[in-house]
């Protein structure tokens, strides 16, 4: 009998650890194939840290990147239509000239972001000064 109540108490454990552990869809070495060849289309990087990453003319349009932390990052020129950014950290992000068409940017932090010549989400160019939110043309 207690050699049951072991095995339960373990499995209840294992259980709870894994359900614990936030599950994300990518791996540090498909990260690092997305950093080095810049196309990531369709795929999921959600929550995926990519602070700084140099992916100026990036494909990643469709890209599931809710909750990523692209702060600092180069995405200018990148091709990010219909991707998912919601929630996604922006903060100084270089999006000057990316493809920002149907993608959803709810709850993304922009602040400082550099829009200028940005395709926004409804197809409209981003003016020149667009810094932290697209002001259109």
């Amino acid at each position: 009998m207690r050699t049951r109540g072991i095995l339960i108490a373990g499995v209840s454990i294992v259980a709870a650890i894994v359900v614990a552990v936030p599950g994300y869809g990518f791996d540090k070495a498909r990260l690092d194939q997305v950093v080095k060849t810049k196309k990531c289309e369709r795929c999921d990087l959600s929550k995926a840290d990519l602070h700084g990453a140099e992916l100026n003319g990036a494909k990643l349009a469709g890209a599931k990147l809710a909750g990523a932390n692209l702060a600092a990052a180069d995405l200018s020129g990148a091709n990010l239509q219909g991707a998912d950014l919601s929630g996604a950290d922006l903060t100084l992000a270089n999006l000057g000239g990316a493809n920002l068409s149907r993608a959803k940017v709810g709850k993304a932090r922009m602040n400082g972001a550099y829009l200028t010549g940005a395709t926004w989400t409804d197809g409209k160019k981003c003016k020149t000064g667009s810094v932290g939110m697209c002001r259109k043309k």
